[in-house]
C-alpha cells in the first residue's frame, strides 16, 4: 500500500495519490514534496541527507533507478572484449556495482569506481551510445513488423470500404440512363469507342449522384438524433433547474395556504404563545425531518409547515414560497436557528443529502434572491460554490451563462458592511464561486477586466466586494483542479490586467485618505499580497508605486494592529518569495531589500513591548529575504553599500531575531525561526571550495553560536531534569542540530575553546549551574568531530567534568556531563590516563535510576572505543558489579534494565578480548545468572506470576516487577550474544568455542519459552532474535541444537505464522547451507513453511496485508539459492516459490519486492 511517510495519506484515502522518491529511498506524497521542498533543497524528514525538488521521481525500486543511471555508462557490447569470458566478468562487475549503491556498501569506493571506468572508456562508451545492440534491434525489428501488420490492415479494411460502396454504387437507375441516351443530343457517330465512352460517362454521373444521396441522408440521420438528444437535454434541464430572476416557473401555480380543519375529540388546544403551544409548533415544524430518513421522501414532496407564532404575520408574504424553498429553509433553522436542538443531527443528514441533488442549484439561487435571513443566505452562498467546485458537470454548456449572470446579480444586491462577519462570509462565497466558474470555463475570455468595468458602474458603493473578488482569483487558479495551460491562461489573464488592478487599489487608498476605515485597507493589502503570488506578474510598477511604501508604513507604525499588521507582512512576503527570481523582478528586489533593512528600528520597538505577534511578523520578513537572496549571500559580488542586495546586513538582521534573549516574550521561538536559513547558508558554503570565501561568514556563525548558548540555558531555578516533552527540550534539539550544520564554518577546535571560554567566564562572574551546563550541551553537539590529538582545551574540560561531585551537582548539569564524555570516546581512545578516571566519574551515575540508561550508554560507547585497554584493568568485573546495584533500584524499572543492557554489551565487548580460558570463565559467570533467572521467570510464569508480588506491591516501578517477566531474560541473552564474535573452529584447532557449555545450557529455556509463548507474536521475535544472535556466534558448532530448532520452529510456525521463524530459518540455512549432511532437512523445512506461507498470502489481499511475510519468504529462497543451489532448484517448492514471486512483483513495498527480485 502506498502511504507517504510524512503526511500519512496513503491511496485508499487519496484515489489521486502520487508517491514520489529520491535517491535515500524514503517516499513522500507529491504534496508533500511541494511544501517541504518549496525552495528547491531540504534535508529529507527520516535521515537528513539533503535532497533536491528537481530530483525526484516517481516511486519506483531503487535499483531500478541506480540500474537506469549506471547504464549509460557501462554500455560496453559483447564486440568490445576478446572471448565471452571477459563480457561475462564485465557483466557481473556490473550487477556488483549495482548492487552496493542500491545496498548503499562502501559508496564513496564504488562512485570512485565509476568514474575511473567512465574515464578509462571514454571513447567506448560514447561510441556505444549511438550503437544498437541485438536486443535493440530486435526491438526495432518487432516495431516494424508491428507497424508493417497495422498498414497492411488498414488497407485491408480501406479495400473492403471502397468494395461495400462500389456494390451499393452499382445499383443505378438503368431507366434513366437509357432516357438519357434515347434524348442526348450527342451525335450519332458510328465510332464504337465513342459511344462506349459517353455511356461510361453516364454510368459514372449516376453513381456519384447515388453516393451523394446516401452520404446526405447519413448526415441528415446524425443530424436528427444529435437535435434530438439536445432537445431531451435541454427540456430535462428546463424541468430541474433555471436562473432567471423570475419568482416562479413558467406554468407552475403559486402555493395557496388552507388552514387545516382539526377535529379535536379531546381536550381544548391550549392558548396561542404558551410554552406548550410553542413546543407543539417546533415538533409539526420539524416534523418532515424527524419522520423521514432521505431527501426523496421529504423533498419537494413534503407538505409545507403549519405557521409557528414566529411565522404568523409573514403567512401572506410567504404564499409565493415553493415547497422546494420551504423545505430548505426549514431545515437550515433546524440546524442553525433558535428551533434546532434535538433536530440538528437530522437536519445536518438532510441538508447533506440534499446539497447533492440537482434541485440544490435552483433551492440556493432562490434563497439567494429572496434573503429571508442572513443564515439561510449564507448556506445557500457556500453550497453554491461547492456544487461549482465539485458538481459542475451536472449543468448543461448552455446554462453557465445564465449561472454566471445570476452570480453577478446576487454579487451586485449583496451589501458588504464593516463589521458585519456573516455578510462578509456570504460575499467571499459567492466571491469563490464566481472565480470558480469563471477559471472552470474555458471559453469565457478577459473576464477580469468585465468586473472591474461594470462593478464602477453600478450604483452606490461596490469597494468591498470588488476588493474581495479581486483577491479570490489570483489565489483560486493556486488550488482548484484544472488544466495547466488554463492555469496559465488566467494567470496571464490576471498579469495582463495589473496595472488597472494596482491603480484601483492605489484610488482606494488615497480616498481613504484621514478615515481610519481599517478592514478596507485590510482588504486592500489581502488583495495585493494574492496578485503577488502569480508567478507571471511584473512587479516593475509596483515597485515604483506609492502602494508598496503604504504597506511598508503600515510594518512601521507602531499603533498597527495585529492583524492588519499580519495582513501587511502577508504581501511583504508574498513580494520577497516573487522575488528569488532576481533577473525579472531585480526592481522589486532592491525596494524590498531597502523597505525591509527600515523594519530594524520598528523590530527594536516590538521587543521593547514585548509584542511576540508583530516580531513573529518582523521574523518572518527577515528570513524569507535571506531565503530569497540566498545566492547573492553566498556568490554574489560585495560592496561596502549597504544597499547592495549582497551585503552582510541581512545575516545581521537575522543576528538580531537571535540576539534578544527574553522568556517573557518566548525569544526562541524567534531564533527557531532562522534555522533553516543558517542551515541553507552552509550547506550553499560546503560547496563551495575555498577556505577563504567561506572564512567571510566565520565571524557571523561566531555570534550565532554565542546567541544560541544564551538560549538553550535552562531556568536557574528549575528542579531535577527537564520534562522530555517540554517546549525548551524541544528546541534545544533542534538548535543542537543548527549548531552541527554551521560549526565547520567557524571550526571545531575553535568552537570547542569559544565555549570553553563561556564556561571559564561564568564561573569567574559567579554565574549558576546553568550557564556551565549550555556550554558543555553545546561542545557535546561536535566534539566526535574534534581530532584526537587535541590537548589544549579538552583535557581541562574532561578534568572538570570529573571533579564534579555527583551527589550536589544539579542533575540536568550531570546528565549533559555524561553525554558529553560519551561523545568524546575517540578522543578518550587517545588519551588513555583519562579512561579510568571517566568510567569511574560515571559509576555513580549508571546506578542512579534518575541517569541509568544515559551514563550506561556513555559507558557502552567508552569502552567500545577503548575495550583493548580497558580489558586488562578490572573493568569487566567493576562493570558487573554494577548489575545487583541497579537490580535492587525501586524506579524507573524499564530505563534501569536499559542500563543493564548496555553494561552487559559493555562487558561482552572486553570479554572477546580475553584469553579463551579467562573468556569462558566471564562468560559463564554472565551467563549462568541468567540461565537461573530465566528459569526461575518461566516457572513463575506457569505458575501465575504471583511467586514475587509480595516483594513489588509496594514498588509498582521496582525493577523487580520486572524480574518475572521471560522477556527480559530473553532480551539479556541477546544483549551478551550481540557482542560475541563468531567462533571460527578451523582458525582455533577444532576447538570448541569458550562459550559453547553456556549457549547449551541456554537453549533449554529459550526452547521452553518459545514453546510457552508460541502464541504470542512480540515473545516469539525476541526470541528469535536471541537464537540469531546465538547460532550466530556459535557457527558450525549449534549443531547439536540445530535439529530440535528446526522441528520446533515448523511446529510452531504451522500454528502461527510468525514472519519472524522465516527470517531465523535464513540465518540457519546461511549456516549449515554448505554442509551436505543437513541440506534435505533444510529443504524439508522450506517445503514446510513455504507451503503454510502460501496459505496465508492467498488470502485475499494476503500479499499486501502481509509484507514482512513476502519479504523474510524470499530472503529464505535466496539464502538456498546461494548456500545450495542444486538441492533448491531440483525441489518441487522452487517453481511455486517462482510462481508467487512472479504475482508478487506487483506488491507496493520496497523491502518485500527487493526480496522478490533478488
Amino acid at each position: 500500500m502506498k502511504e507517504c511517510t510524512k503526511c500519512k495519506s496513503n491511496e485508499y484515502t487519496n484515489k489521486s495519490l502520487v508517491m514520489l522518491i529520491n535517491e535515500c529511498a524514503h517516499p513522500l506524497c507529491k504534496n508533500c514534496v511541494d511544501n517541504l521542498y518549496a525552495r528547491n533543497a531540504a534535508p529529507c524528514h527520516v535521515c537528513g541527507r539533503v535532497l533536491r525538488k528537481t530530483t525526484f521521481w516517481e516511486q519506483i525500486e531503487k535499483e531500478n533507478h541506480v540500474r537506469k543511471r549506471l547504464k549509460k555508462i557501462f554500455n560496453l557490447k559483447q564486440d568490445d572484449f576478446e572471448d565471452l569470458k571477459q563480457f561475462n566478468d564485465y557483466l557481473e562487475t556490473f550487477e556488483n556495482t549495482v548492487w552496493s549503491l542500491t545496498n548503499e556498501v562502501d559508496v564513496e569506493g564504488v562512485e570512485e569506481f565509476v568514474n575511473q571506468f567512465r574515464d578509462d572508456n571514454a571513447d567506448l562508451i560514447e561510441r556505444n551510445r549511438k550503437k544498437l545492440d541485438d536486443d535493440q534491434l530486435w526491438v526495432l525489428d518487432q516495431l516494424k513488423q508491428e507497424k508493417d501488420q497495422k498498414k497492411r490492415i488498414m488497407e485491408s479494411q480501406a479495400e473492403d470500404l471502397r468494395a461495400v460502396s462500389e456494390k451499393k454504387s452499382a445499383h443505378v437507375d438503368h431507366k434513366a440512363i437509357i432516357d438519357e441516351l434515347k434524348n442526348s443530343q450527342a451525335p450519332a457517330e458510328s465510332n464504337r469507342c465513342f459511344k462506349r465512352l459517353y455511356f461510361q460517362q453516364i454510368l459514372d454521373r449516376e453513381r456519384k449522384k447515388q453516393i451523394e444521396a446516401d452520404m446526405l441522408e447519413k448526415a441528415e440521420e446524425e443530424r436528427r438524433k444529435k437535435a434530438q438528444k439536445a432537445d431531451q437535454t435541454r427540456k430535462r434541464a428546463a424541468d430541474q433547474i433555471s436562473f432567471s430572476m423570475a419568482s416562479k416557473r413558467v406554468g407552475e401555480t403559486g402555493f395557496v395556504y388552507r388552514p387545516l380543519l382539526l377535529h379535536i375529540n379531546g381536550p381544548e388546544m391550549p392558548p396561542m404563545g404558551t410554552s406548550v403551544w410553542r413546543s407543539w409548533a417546533t415538533w409539526r415544524t420539524c416534523a418532515p425531518l424527524v419522520r423521514t430518513r432521505s431527501l426523496a421522501d421529504t423533498w419537494p414532496n413534503s407538505a409545507p409547515p403549519v405557521p409557528s407564532s414566529r411565522h404568523a404575520s409573514t403567512s401572506s408574504h410567504s404564499e409565493h414560497y415553493d415547497e422546494e424553498t420551504n423545505a430548505l429553509h426549514m431545515a437550515i433553522m433546524a440546524l442553525y436557528g433558535p428551533m434546532g436542538g434535538a433536530m440538528s443531527a437530522q437536519a445536518s443528514q438532510w441538508l447533506a443529502d440534499f446539497q447533492t441533488t440537482m434541485g440544490a442549484w435552483t433551492a440556493c439561487d432562490r434563497l439567494l434572491r429572496e434573503k429571508r435571513d442572513a443564515v439561510s443566505v449564507c448556506f445557500a452562498a457556500q453550497t453554491i460554490r461547492q456544487k461549482i467546485l465539485k458538481s459542475l458537470k451536472e449543468l448543461p454548456a448552455d446554462s453557465l451563462l445564465s449561472l454566471r449572470e445570476s452570480l453577478t446579480a446576487h454579487l451586485a444586491s449583496l451589501q458588504m458592511k464593516n463589521f458585519d462577519p456573516l455578510n462578509d462570509v456570504t460575499a467571499t462565497q459567492l466571491c469563490l464561486a464566481t472565480a470558480d466558474l469563471y477559471i472552470q470555463v474555458h471559453e469565457w475570455k478577459n473576464w477580469v477586466a468585465e468586473l472591474l468595468n461594470s462593478f464602477n458602474s453600478m450604483d452606490g458603493d461596490r469597494t468591498r466586494m470588488l476588493l474581495v473578488l479581486l483577491r479570490v482569483f489570483p489565489e483560486e487558479i493556486d488550488t482548484i483542479r484544472v488544466g495547466e495551460n488554463r492555469r496559465r491562461e488566467v494567470r496571464e489573464e490576471i498579469a495582463l490586467n495589473a496595472h488597472p488592478v494596482l491603480m484601483f487599489l492605489s484610488h482606494v487608498l488615497e480616498q481613504m485618505g484621514a478615515a481610519s476605515d481599517e478592514d478596507m485597507i485590510k482588504k486592500v493589502v489581502q488583495c495585493l499580497a494574492a496578485y503577488l503570488t502569480n508567478p507571471l506578474l511584473n512587479t516593475d510598477e509596483l515597485a515604483q508605486s506609492q502602494l508598496l511604501a503604504t504597506i511598508f508604513q503600515i510594518l512601521y507604525a507602531k499603533e498597527a494592529s495585529t492583524t492588519l499588521h499580519g495582513c501587511a507582512t502577508e504581501c511583504i512576503v508574498n513580494a520577497l518569495f516573487r522575488v528569488e527570481n532576481t533577473d525579472k523582478h531585480m526592481a522589486l528586489a532592491h525596494a524590498l531589500h531597502r523597505g525591509v533593512l527600515a523594519l530594524r528600528g520598528p523590530f527594536k520597538t516590538a521587543m521593547d513591548d514585548e509584542d511576540i505577534d508583530k516580531l513573529q511578523n518582523f521574523g518572518r520578513i527577515f528570513v524569507e529575504m535571506a531565503e530569497s537572496l540566498l545566492e547573492f549571500l553566498i556568490n554574489g559580488p560585495r560592496t561596502a553599500d549597504e544597499s547592495d542586495l549582497a551585503s552582510f546586513e541581512t545575516l545581521d538582521l537575522l543576528l538580531m531575531m537571535a540576539e534578544h534573549h527574553d522568556y517573557s516574550v518566548n525569544s526562541a521561538v524567534l531564533v527557531e525561526m532562522t534555522f533553516h536559513i543558517w542551515y541553507r547558508i552552509s550547506e550553499a558554503l560546503f560547496q563551495i571550495d575555498n577556505d577563504d570565501h567561506v572564512a567571510k561568514y566565520a565571524q557571523h556563525v561566531t555570534r550565532y553560536l554565542k546567541f544560541l548558548f544564551k538560549h538553550v540555558r535552562y531556568e536557574p531555578d528549575m528542579f531535577g531534569l527537564p520534562p522530555s516533552g517540554s517546549e525548551l527540550t524541544d528546541f534545544r534539539q533542534k538548535a543542537a542540530e543548527s549548531v552541527k550544520d554551521v560549526v565547520y564554518i567557524v571550526g571545531t577546535d575553535k568552537c570547542v575553546v569559544m565555549m570553553f571560554n563561556l564556561m571559564v567566564e561564568a564561573a569567574a562572574t559567579g554565574a549558576g549551574w546553568e550557564d556551565t551546563e549550555a556550554a558543555l550541551f553545546i561542545i557535546s553537539q561536535f566534539l566526535a568531530n574534534l581530532l584526537p590529538e587535541e590537548d589544549s582545551v579538552v583535557p581541562d574540560i574532561v578534568r572538570a567534568i570529573c571533579s564534579l561531585p555527583t551527589a550536589t551537582t544539579h542533575p540536568a548539569l550531570l546528565q549533559t556531563c555524561a553525554e558529553l564524555l560519551g561523545s568524546a570516546c575517540d578522543w578518550l581512545q587517545k588519551h588513555q590516563d583519562f579512561q579510568l578516571p571517566v568510567l569511574a566519574w560515571l559509576s555513580p551515575l549508571v546506578v542512579n535510576p534518575l541517569f541509568a540508561s544515559g551514563a550506561a550508554e556513555a559507558v557502552q560507547q567508552i569502552c567500545h572505543k577503548c575495550a583493548g585497554n580497558l580489558a586488562q584493568s578490572g573493568t569487566i568485573t567493576r562493570l558487573r558489579s554494577l548489575i545487583p546495584v541497579l537490580e535492587a533500584t525501586t524506579t524507573n524499572s524499564k530505563g534501569v534494565e536499559a542500563a543493564i543492557s548496555l553494561v552487559l554489551r559493555s562487558a561482552t565487548e572486553m570479554i572477546m578480548l580475553l584469553p579463551e580460558v579467562e573468556m569462558a570463565r566471564q562468560m559463564n559467570e554472565i551467563g549462568m545468572s541468567i540461565v537461573v533467572n530465566f528459569s526461575a521467570a518461566l516457572a513463575s510464569s506457569a505458575n501465575g506470576g504471583n511467586n514475587n508480588k509480595e516483594n513489588s506491591e509496594n514498588h509498582a516501578d521496582a525493577w523487580k516487577s520486572m524480574a518475572n517477566d521471560p522477556m527480559v531474560w530473553v532480551d539479556r541473552i541477546a544483549s551478551v550474544f550481540r557482542e560475541v564474535q563468531p567462533w571460527n573452529a578451523q582458525a582455533h584447532d577444532n576447538r570448541p568455542a569458550p562459550w559453547l557449555e553456556l549457549a547449551l545450557g541456554l537453549w533449554n529455556p529459550l526452547s521452553q519459552a518459545f514453546k510457552g509463548f508460541e502464541d504470542n507474536t512480540r515473545m516469539v521475535e525476541h526470541i528469535c532474535r536471541s537464537i540469531r544472535f546465538l547460532v550466530r556466534s556459535l557457527g558450525v558448532q549449534s549443531q547439536g541444537i540445530v535439529q530440535p530448532l528446526v522441528a520446533q520452529m515448523v511446529d510452531v510456525y504451522q500454528k502461527h505464522a510468525h514472519s519472524c521463524i522465516l527470517y531465523l530459518s535464513s540465518i540457519l540455512v546461511d549456516e549449515y547451507g554448505v554442509v551436505e549432511s543437513l541440506r534435505p532437512g533444510l529443504i524439508a523445512m522450506l517445503e514446510t513453511l513455504a507451503t503454510t506461507s502460501f496459505v496465508t498470502l492467498k488470502r485475499e489481499n494476503g500479499l499486501r496485508d502481509n509484507p514482512d511475510t513476502v519479504d523474510d519468504l524470499f530472503r529464505l529462497a535466496s539464502r538456498f539459492v546461494l548456500r545450495a543451489p542444486s538441492q533448491f532448484f531440483q525441489a518441487p517448492i522452487s517453481s511455486a516459490l517462482f510462481d508467487c514471486g512472479i504475482i508478487g512483483l506487483s506488491l507496493d513495498h520496497v523491502e518485500a519486492n527487493r526480496s522478490i527480485t533478488r
